[in-house]
């Protein structure tokens, strides 16, 4: 799952954020983010995609950075070179060392009007609003 989500963020010039599978309301499926190169910024797309019968069902959200950009990522770095600071480790090599992931959903909280913190909002409502008959008619 997750080389097939890698070369689906890579089809759309972008890079794997995350890829789940998802119990959804109306059975299984994959939750995939993916961010896209910036156009001015960086953008987040939200994809939900399940199998019904002989068809793919995709349901994509996305969400662009607007106004000043890089807060989320930047805020975090700051506070880990902080962190290492007051430990009295050199600044240049913990920059180097940093492995926290300014994208994981743990920060979504902090920043909650970042547009990947919407994006996982959303996926996270859609599938409660929606349902689907897609049963198999014959004309």
């Amino acid at each position: 799952m997750q080389d097939w989500a890698r070369d689906y963020a890579r089809d759309m010039s972008g890079a794997l954020i995350e890829a789940d599978h998802e119990n959804l309301p109306f059975g299984s499926g994959l939750r995939v983010i993916c961010q896209c190169p910036p156009k001015p910024a960086f953008i987040y797309r939200g994809t939900l995609i399940f199998p019904r019968n002989d068809v793919d069902i995709v349901i994509s959200v996305v969400s662009q950075e607007r106004g000043t950009t890089g807060i989320r990522e930047g805020v975090l770095i700051f506070e880990h070179l902080e962190q290492a600071r007051l430990k009295g480790l050199n600044p240049e090599e913990s920059v180097r060392s940093f492995s926290g992931n300014p994208y994981d959903r743990i920060y979504d909280s902090r920043f909650p009007d970042h547009s990947l913190s919407k994006v996982r909002r959303l996926l996270a409502e859609l599938p409660t609003c929606i349902s689907f008959d897609i049963s198999q008619r014959q004309n």
